[in-house]
């Protein structure tokens, strides 16, 4: 029984999640740490240029993040149908209209 009474405070700190763990469950501790992981996982997405109808070049990532106040959270969106191409100005407005966005990730803090 003295074994068990000694044991039972390692056994309670090991079932504790520390804040590496809780990041594991989608939770943060601040919102500066949720915008950083999303900023994270918005570079490892792919980058696309475009050019706009006065010819001048611009980049876009295929990930972006919003913050929704309300809820506490950070959205990660990410666009439906771009390729890893060189759109011009006519084209892309083209296909602006087909591409869809969609929230696939949620940083919470």
């Amino acid at each position: 029984m003295k074994k068990f009474l000694l044991l039972l405070p390692l056994l309670s700190a090991l079932a504790l999640p520390t804040s590496v763990e809780a990041n594991w469950f989608g939770k943060y501790n601040s919102r500066y740490e949720a915008k950083e992981a999303c900023k994270k996982w918005v570079f490892k997405g792919f980058k696309y240029e475009y050019e706009n109808s006065y010819g001048n070049k611009f980049d876009g990532y295929s990930r972006r993040c919003s913050l929704e106040a309300d809820t506490n959270q950070i959205l990660g969106f990410e666009t439906k149908g771009v390729n890893r191409k060189f759109y011009s100005a006519i084209l892309y407005r083209q296909e602006l209209r087909q591409l869809k966005e969609k929230v696939v990730k949620n940083f919470k803090f």
